[in-house]
This record gives C-alpha cells, structure tokens and sequence, in this order.
C-alpha cells in the first residue's frame, strides 16, 4: 500500500500524518505527500521546504511518526522511525532531476512555509521562477523505518499487529 500511494495520486496512503516533536517540546502533526517508499531499505520518502519549521524540527530531533489510513479498506498504518534530511546532495538532485516544472515552483516562494503575508503570492508558471534557488530551498526527507502498528477495522473483528525492525522484540499481535 505504500509503494502504490508513492506511485499513484489516486491511492489511499498518497498522503500521511507526519509527526515530529516541535523545537519547543510540544508534538507537531501536518499532512505531507508519500514520495517513495523502499521495502528493502525499509523506508519512506517526502519532500519539504528548507524553511518550514519542520525541518528544524526532525534537525533536533529526528524520531518521527507517519499515520496512513485506507477508509475503504479499514486499515491503519503507523510507522515510526528516523528522519535524514537531503539538501543539495545527490538523493536530493537525482530526486529533483526527476520532478516536474511546476512541483519545482512549490519551492520557488520568497516567503517561507508558516511566515505570515499579507496576501497570497501570485502564481509563477514554469518560466517564471529561479530554478537555482528553488532547489536550494528544496529538501528530500527519508525516514527509516524502526517499527509498523498495522491495524485492520472490520465488523468481523478488529486485528492489530506490531513491527520492530531495529531490535530484537519479536512482531506480535495486539489487542485492537
């Protein structure tokens, strides 16, 4: 389901809750796109804006949680794991090498995520925008996965499942 929401804009996992602990210490929760996901590496992938406050965030503290949810389906995917942050390197050039002109534009702002303004800033199409600074603003995040909760909501009987990758407790199944 992972794999599909990184590579469809239909799919249920397409966005995931990200969670992080805020520089002050209170928990922080938003909305981003599933960009990649890696079953052998055991890992995810999203993009954010060198400015936005999470990024500061998972650079003090990088234990994060992503929430995924398929209504239809009734299952629940919680994953918690590390954040490594790409700026300027090669996972970040090969994954904006691979980006369209206009998701390039979403990095191209003058103002920073969460600054207030006193209006919307116009559109820029494709031309319209300093790729040079756009990708410096941009930013790949990986997370590696430490563990899965999966959890299935059914009529029938809710199952709940638990996953540790980075230790040795052994997966198990839990009270929904």
């Amino acid at each position: 389901m992972l794999e599909e929401g990184a590579a469809s804009r239909q799919a249920a996992f397409r966005r995931m809750t990200l969670a992080s602990v805020g520089t002050d210490g209170a928990p922080e929760a938003r909305t981003v796109v599933l960009r990649g996901a890696d079953r052998a590496q055991r890992s995810i992938r999203f993009y954010t804006d060198v400015r936005s406050p999470k990024v500061a965030e998972l650079e003090v503290d990088p234990r994060c949680a992503a929430v995924f949810y398929d209504h239809a389906a009734g299952i629940q995917v919680r994953l918690g794991g590390r954040a490594v942050l790409h700026r300027g390197d090669a996972g970040a050039a090969a994954e904006w090498a691979a980006m369209g002109a206009y998701s390039k534009i979403c990095y191209a702002q003058k103002t920073g995520p969460g600054v207030p303004v006193d209006g919307p800033e116009p559109p820029s199409g494709p031309a319209g925008f300093d790729t040079a600074q756009s990708f410096a603003n941009f930013v790949l995040v990986t997370v590696h996965i430490a563990s899965l909760d999966w959890l299935f909501l059914s009529a029938d009987g809710h199952r709940r499942a638990r996953l540790w990758y980075d230790d040795a407790r052994s997966p198990t199944w839990l009270a929904p």
